[in-house]
């Protein structure tokens, strides 16, 4: 140790002299039984870092695979890395995978490593910030809220909270991943008609309404062909977006009924609370007086807080977003699972997923009835969204920083535009 210090002219422990000389003579030891006569002039590098979590050979099948399908201008998202390394380990050893007893739990914490080892980084677009004096916003829109409760008697049933979300038929994140240092990113698909405008709606005591789904085009030839449940409106507009058309319809067709069954069960014509934001397609004069006739008073909430004080974007929008989004991941895990069977995986090159519009709109028409499904069965997502709100505190008389909430919660997604996707 001391030699090779003054030879480097820096300190070398012992114990990495060892290491080397061990190395060294493993080595050469090698060379040998291969009858070489070459001289060791170089020693193999260790293996740093994590171990591979699907093994080496599987790890490098994948990488291959995600690099093929952003090379062909595809998108490259955490759900597609988890789906296609689902799909290989369905193939090869689906014991391994923690849905079936193994130690393997694919999740985006580790689909994001595994990007990161890539080079790949995230592309995303910015979102607005809360608004400095969002304190006393709140503190007026709650009174609001419980003056107009109070004065005029609204059982809680009638509630409502209703927010337009953008939902992606393929559904995956706003951003892609690229190679380090791209100044430009491309993306096959992205500007098609992958979106639709889904408006949910729930009371503060947990129900879930049926859901107005927009499609975008201008004839119902755009809509899937999938029956949907009769009770829920599907329809279309120009952009997919919501606007003050698609709106009068969904109070028309979803709201008054359920308004007026409520009054029927409580046999009193007690007037209805609708909590919602001011985008301009809905702060309408035709949509304020069909919602006049009704007896439903509005509420909105103050600009650019919907993160914060709309239920629906509370507790509701990412669950629901995260259901769909699982059921995506296992769809695409089953086609590449399809890919390899009765095949050598060392001999096949996997091909990317069609992500074609017809076949995935009709599967993200089923997925979306089976996400209302979920959500309804879960209420106290949306009462939770409500009272994270500070909505049911402050009804009940609470600080509105009394709040309960369930480990279900989770954040949610905002969107503002004259029409709302």
């Amino acid at each position: 140790a001391i030699f090779f210090s003054r030879k480097l002219g820096k300190k070398i422990s012992a114990n990495t002299v060892q290491s080397i000389k061990k190395a060294y003579e493993a080595e050469a030891k090698n060379k040998r039984k291969a009858d070489s006569d070459d001289e060791v002039t170089s020693l193999p590098l260790k293996k740093r870092g994590r171990p591979f979590l699907l093994g080496e050979d599987l790890d490098k099948k994948l990488q291959l695979y995600l690099k093929k399908v952003r090379e062909g201008g595809g998108i490259v998202t955490a759900r597609i890395a988890m789906g296609a390394a689902r799909g290989l380990l369905l193939h090869c050893d689906r014991l391994k995978l923690a849905e079936f007893g193994g130690h393997i739990s694919l999740n985006r914490h580790w689909a994001y490593r595994l990007l990161h080892h890539m080079k790949f980084v995230r592309r995303k677009a910015t979102t607005s910030n809360t608004p400095s004096n969002f304190a006393d916003l709140k503190k007026s829109f709650l009174a609001d809220v419980v003056s107009t409760v109070t004065m005029e008697d609204i059982p809680l049933e009638l509630v409502l909270n209703w927010d337009q979300t953008g939902i992606k038929i393929v559904p995956s994140s706003a951003w892609t991943m690229e190679q380090q240092g791209a100044k430009r990113v491309e993306i096959v698909g992205v500007l098609d008609k992958r979106q639709i405008t889904a408006v949910f709606c729930g009371s503060a005591t947990g129900d879930f309404l049926p859901i107005q789904v927009i499609y975008k085009g201008k004839t119902n030839r755009c809509n899937p062909r999938y029956k949907f449940p009769t009770h829920w409106h599907i329809t279309h507009s120009p952009k997919h977006w919501s606007n003050e058309k698609t709106m009068i319809a969904y109070i028309t067709d979803i709201i008054v009924p359920y308004v007026e069954r409520h009054r029927q069960a409580l046999e009193d014509d007690v007037p209805a609370l609708v909590i919602m934001d001011n985008f301009k397609g809905q702060v309408t004069t035709p949509i304020n007086n069909l919602l006049e006739e009704h007896n439903i008073h509005v509420c909105l909430l103050p600009p650019n807080t919907t993160d914060l004080l709309q239920p629906m974007d509370i507790a509701v929008n990412k669950p629901a977003k995260d259901f769909l989004k699982r059921n995506f991941e296992e769809w695409y895990s089953e086609k590449i699972a399809n890919q390899l069977e009765g095949n050598d995986i060392d001999s096949i090159e996997l091909q990317p997923i069609s992500l074609g519009l017809p076949h995935l709109k009709e599967l993200g028409a089923k997925w979306l009835v089976e996400m209302a499904h979920f959500i309804s069965e879960k209420p106290h997502f949306i009462v939770n969204g409500f009272r994270r709100a500070g909505i049911l505190q402050a009804i009940d008389g609470l600080d509105a920083g009394e709040e309960v909430y369930s480990e279900d919660d989770t954040d949610s997604e905002e969107y503002d535009s004259d029409e709302k996707q």
